[in-house]
Parts: structure tokens; C-alpha cells; sequence
């Protein structure tokens, strides 16, 4: 959107000031939307851009030159730009990537390292905090409230929102694997079995032959019908 209809736009009161606020998970942000949703992220140095989103390619442009709102905040007499404008595109930022382990691996990942954002500003997790960049906030909202799709809804999500699910599925999981395992034990211990029947059995017809050989070698003695009379004859 370009940034002059931006600004139009803020002018414009929010049809949406007298319903409940939407409220926002403490555990949404980029690095989240990456990890669980496969969202990617295209920095950009226009702030026009800021929040747009690609969802051919779940791409989401962010705007890149944070040190330049937190001066444009500082120093706003010297700032075209409204300083509620300014202070709502640094509370994108902060809602996005707050201050957390997961978002600085991801901030890391990517060869980036933002400024700690808070400028005496609290994290907005409330949709009506937000009026310029509230639809693409909102959309993104009800991507992660869909939950999270393919192999991906096998994690526990950071909110633990699925972990019954999640429990479920693992607890089947392992239920499955001992069931198969016990299978494959068991047709092993048949296999094993009817390999020690075979062996039994040959070494019993060792057994029968070894005994013929030696009642054959005892009857071939001198006077053998007579010592053995129950065996020669």
C-alpha cells in the first residue's frame, strides 16, 4: 500500500473501535510464523512495503531500517511523518519480533540484529492497537489461530494450544511403535523356534542313527545272540 494512503487512511476512523479488541497470543511472531507456518521473511527499505505479504510464496516484507523510526520517534520535529504513524510501525516490529531466544536464532539465522526495540514502549498484543497495519495483522492472526499444516502439526506450538493433539498423536505413536516392535519380536521368537524344532529333530535322527551303528557293531561281536538276546537276533 502506498505510503501516502496510508496516512489517508489513518484519518479514517476504525470501523471495528466498538467491537472487543482481538487479542494476540504472546507466543505470535515472525520467528514462530517461520518455524510452525513456513513464512519466510523479504526485507525491505521502504516502509511502504512494511508488513506487506506474499501468499503465493508466504512471503512477509519487513521493514529493514529500524534505527531510522526509533530516531524518526526521537526526533519528531524533524519527522514528515505523524508520530503515531511512526509509533505504531515500531510496534509491528516489536509485536513481530519481540525480545526472545527463538527470535534472536532467527534474527541470527538470517545475518540480522535489530536494536532492542522497546524505546519506552510495551509489547501491543491487543488487534485494536493497531490501525494502519491492523488487515495484515489480522490476516496473519488467522493463519496462526488456523493452526499450523503438514508435518508442522506435529510440534507443540509455542502457546501449547495443540497439546492435546499433540499428546494424542504421540501417545498413539508410541502405542504403535511397542504394537510393531512386539510384532517383530514375535514372529522372530516363531522363527527362532522353528529353527531349534529342526535342530531337535536332526539331532534326534543322530540320535536313532548313532544307536543303530552301535547295536550293529555290538551284534557283529562273537556270541552276540547269545549276550544280547534282545537285540541280535
Amino acid at each position: 500500500m502506498p505510503l501516502n494512503l496510508l496516512l489517508q487512511n489513518w484519518s479514517t476512523p476504525s470501523k471495528k473501535q466498538d467491537r472487543k479488541s482481538r487479542q494476540i497470543s504472546q507466543s505470535f511472531s515472525i520467528a514462530n510464523l517461520a518455524h510452525y507456518y513456513g513464512f519466510q521473511v523479504k526485507w525491505t527499505s521502504d516502509l511502504a512495503q512494511h508488513l506487506s505479504i506474499d501468499w503465493e510464496y508466504k512471503q512477509i516484507t519487513i521493514f529493514e531500517h529500524v534505527i531510522c523510526l526509533r530516531n524518526h520517534l526521537a526526533y519528531p520535529d524533524d519527522c514528515p511523518l505523524p508520530k503515531r504513524f511512526v509509533g505504531e510501525a515500531i510496534d509491528t516490529i516489536k509485536l513481530l519480533f519481540p525480545d526472545d531466544k527463538d527470535t534472536k536464532a532467527f534474527l541470527s539465522r538470517d545475518g540480522r540484529k535489530f536494536l532492542k526495540i522497546p524505546f519506552g514502549r510495551e509489547r501491543s498484543l491487543s488487534l485494536g492497537d493497531f490501525s494502519y497495519w491492523e488487515t495484515e495483522i489480522s490476516q496473519l492472526l488467522d493463519v496462526w489461530e488456523q493452526g499450523p499444516s503438514g508435518w508442522s502439526q506435529l510440534r507443540l506450538r509455542p502457546d501449547r494450544s495443540n497439546f492435546l493433539e499433540y499428546s494424542t498423536f504421540w501417545a498413539a505413536a508410541v502405542v504403535l511403535l511397542l504394537t510393531v516392535i512386539s510384532i517383530v519380536f514375535g514372529v522372530a521368537g516363531l522363527v527362532l523356534a522353528k529353527k531349534a524344532l529342526d535342530v531337535s529333530v536332526k539331532s534326534l535322527d543322530v540320535s536313532v542313527k548313532s544307536y543303530e551303528l552301535s547295536l550293529a557293531i555290538a551284534c557283529a561281536e562273537a556270541n552276540a545272540t547269545e549276550t544280547l538276546p534282545s537285540f541280535c537276533k
